[in-house]
């Protein structure tokens, strides 16, 4: 979680065990908000890189049942937050997400982070800046 000036404020990491990846992502977004919530957060822009996931939260779109559920749930969770917006940050602008979702994936339940963890400082510092980040494509382009 960061400030409006981009310095970080709190972080999470959240471990499901074995779950779909829109399952994955929607239980991400639901203890997102319900961390912003415990802190009485009123004002919150939450990310996702999962295009799935916004739009079946902001356009009702199709997931399986288990997502929706998940979702149904951070709906509900969402009404204790004045004003917020779920948007799509593409996985390039995704990278202390998915770092932390890949160092402590081995945890149990949910770890908050009050001081940053030193596998993300350095991707946090250069996202602050807006060091841009370039996309490595798996194959040529023709």
């Amino acid at each position: 979680m960061r400030k409006a000036n981009g310095s970080r404020d709190k972080g999470y990491s959240y471990s499901i065990g074995a779950c779909s990846i829109d399952a994955a992502e929607a239980w991400a977004l639901l203890k997102g908000i319900q961390l912003a919530a415990s802190l009485r957060l009123e004002r919150v822009c939450f990310e996702t890189d999962s295009l799935n996931i916004v739009k079946a939260i902001n356009q009702n779109g199709t997931v399986d049942n288990v997502t929706r559920n998940i979702l149904h749930a951070c709906s509900r969770e969402l009404n204790k937050i004045a004003m917020w917006t779920i948007s799509f940050a593409p996985r390039e602008q995704n990278r202390a997400a998915d770092c932390l979702a890949k160092e402590f994936n081995h945890s149990n339940g949910l770890k908050i982070f009050d001081t940053t963890p030193e596998v993300i400082s350095q991707i946090l510092e250069e996202d602050r800046v807006g060091l841009p980040v370039w996309r490595q494509l798996d194959s040529p382009l023709l």
